[in-house]
């Protein structure tokens, strides 16, 4: 199974949504002039969300080998209009963004 199809089974887990693979986004963010993330970031079409149309996905890769990779999804909603946006939002570790450990 490809890393698509994974966030296609998170946002189904998560949000009850079926996602439609739209656009693959390079973002690269810093804090402090220190890089803080960087990655793409993947688009999704929803079907069957009651809200948001777009959601925002990626898997973020632990850095440290006891900690497993987590599926994390952003829904397309105020505050959040872009991939960029997504990744702030969950870089500030609000409540809109949502994480599953990888299976």
């Amino acid at each position: 199974m490809n890393n698509n199809q994974d966030l296609q089974r998170a946002i189904a887990k998560l949000h009850g949504a079926f996602g439609i693979h739209i656009a693959s986004v390079p973002v690269s963010e810093t804090l402090n002039d220190c890089e803080a993330w960087d990655g793409m970031v993947e688009l999704f079409m929803l079907s069957g969300h009651p809200e948001a149309k777009t959601i925002y996905a990626w898997t973020d890769h632990a850095s440290d080998p006891d900690t497993p990779s987590r599926h994390v999804t952003v829904l397309h909603l105020p505050p959040v209009d872009s991939p960029q946006a997504a990744v702030k939002v969950v870089m500030a570790g609000t409540r809109q963004s949502r994480a599953e450990p990888e299976m």
